[in-house]
């Protein structure tokens, strides 16, 4: 029912374009849902990623630790080869643990 001031014509075309506004607000609210969980996604993907750049960094830092401690060791026992291949044995244990370490959490490659 048409108001005073406003004519059929002029209802309709605001009926028309309410409900535009209204499928328009629909529509929007459905691709902010998708937004929504497309960067829940994103959030985890990088909270996984800091979590795997920690551990690598742990790993590096172990790493390198062991490495500077390993060349102490052999400069304190350079005249003493008996320590020398101990330490060899030792330096070839932690190198397969590692590398076994590496293999073990590295993923397969998709195919």
């Amino acid at each position: 029912m048409p108001l005073l001031w406003v004519d059929q014509k002029t209802w309709d075309w605001l009926v028309s374009a309410v409900a535009r506004i209204d499928r328009n607000l629909i529509g929007v609210a459905r691709t902010l849902q998708t937004v929504e969980r497309e960067m829940a996604a994103v959030d985890d993907a990088v909270k996984a990623l800091e979590t795997q750049v920690q551990a690598n960094t742990d790993a590096e830092q172990s790493a390198i630790g062991l490495i500077q401690n390993l060349a102490t060791l052999i400069q304190q026992n350079a005249g003493d080869p008996t320590a020398i291949n101990a330490l060899a044995t030792k330096l070839k244990n932690s190198a397969d643990s590692l590398a076994a370490a590496v293999v073990a959490n590295t993923p397969a490659a998709e195919t």
